[in-house]
């Protein structure tokens, strides 16, 4: 009688650049080294800089590359070269009331959602040391429908704004 467990489980090789599931999880080897791939790898490469410009191939060691990284996704001596083009081409104001109104856009909507946030903010709170309360709020219907009224309020003059951005 045997006590050993064989492996009936074929050993499978794999090479660079292959993608596979094993065990629930997915797999890559990438320079040689098996990894998983998680859910999140995708948006961490969004926000995480390279090391070097994917347009130009130039290092991007200092920290003045990185604010030009999470807008345009270029280092900054591209960001020069690009604007220096847009401005040789005669379209620098064209460019910079785009970015303004880009700027102010987004800013409506961070508006938007705090107002929002606000308004129909929970009445849990986490205290000091961890303890989550309920505080019971006895107005609350009365603050939502006064909070829709202003968010209404709110969002059409948020409107107003954002057409006279588009004039």
């Amino acid at each position: 009688m045997s006590y050993f467990v064989t492996n009936t489980k074929a050993k499978q090789h794999h090479k660079e650049g292959d993608v596979w599931e094993e065990g629930g999880k997915t797999w890559i080897i990438k320079s040689g080294i098996k990894k998983t791939l998680g859910k999140l790898d995708s948006f961490r490469k969004e926000l995480v800089m390279p090391i070097a410009c994917p347009s130009c191939g130039n290092a991007m060691k200092s920290e003045a590359h990185k604010p030009i990284w999470q807008v345009y996704k270029v280092c900054l001596n591209c960001l020069i070269k690009a604007e220096h083009e847009i401005n040789k081409q005669g379209k620098w104001l064209e460019y910079q009331e785009m970015l303004m109104k880009a700027n102010m856009e987004s800013r409506y909507k961070d508006l938007e959602q705090f107002i929002s946030e606000y308004i129909h903010e929970t009445t849990t709170h986490v205290t000091e040391d961890g303890a989550v309360e309920k505080w019971v709020d006895t107005s609350k219907e009365v603050a939502e429908k006064v909070g829709t009224e202003i968010l209404q309020n709110y969002k059409k003059e948020i409107e107003k704004l954002k057409w006279s951005i588009q004039q």
